[in-house]
């Protein structure tokens, strides 16, 4: 009785931890529910894998390290390892070892991977438009600015790649990205299940 009396005292740091409890529960079963729905939809291509290629795309020729693109990614080698086989299996990847005792390895995008990097931007935004079509800017801008800030909790910023997805397209895929900017603009009017029925 005592020992409840005494928690009482704590309503408000209680209420805290709960709160905190329930936004990482969230933030874990979003991104399991993303992962899995995100394959099916874009011919086995996830996320993830979507992000490893864009971001060995955006690293210098010869600096495409695993250690380099796990640190951008906020993931760890070992993480990035167990995805980059798929990749080079499907051709979307290549692999080439450096340094004396050749243990070190370079990554480099194929055309194939371009080609599934493009269509995954293409089949992939009605997806995103389904996930955040409730969302307004203001809202997707402070949920974006919210998980920067958590993403710093231990003192390390996220090392994101957002605007040079944009700048890539434009650059070498002005096509492509006038029809993603199209879908969008439909989709972003429809219901979410609309906009799911558009992503095919």
């Amino acid at each position: 009785m005592e020992q409840q009396v005494r928690i009482a005292d704590y309503a408000d740091e209680k209420k805290e931890l709960s709160l905190m409890q329930q936004i990482c529960s969230t933030l874990l079963s979003f991104a399991k529910k993303l992962e899995k729905q995100d394959g099916r939809k874009n011919r086995g291509l996830s996320l993830r894998q979507f992000l490893i290629l864009l971001t060995v795309r955006h690293t210098p020729p010869g600096e495409a390290s695993m250690v380099r693109i796990a640190r951008r990614l906020g993931t760890t080698k070992q993480n990035i390892n167990q995805m980059i086989p798929v990749l080079v299996k499907n051709g979307y990847l290549t692999r080439s070892p450096y340094g004396k005792n050749r243990k070190g390895t370079f990554l480099q995008v194929t055309d194939s991977g371009m080609n599934a990097v493009k269509e995954y931007a293409e089949t992939g935004t009605a997806h995103m438009v389904a996930i955040f079509n409730s969302f307004s800017t203001e809202e997707m801008e402070t949920l974006l600015h919210l998980l920067q800030k958590l993403h710093r909790y231990d003192g390390e910023d996220y090392d994101g790649f957002e605007n040079d997805i944009l700048r890539l397209f434009e650059r070498e895929y002005a096509d492509t990205l006038y029809a993603i900017l199209e879908s969008y603009n439909v989709g972003k009017t429809l219901l979410p299940a609309e906009a799911e029925e558009v992503s095919g």
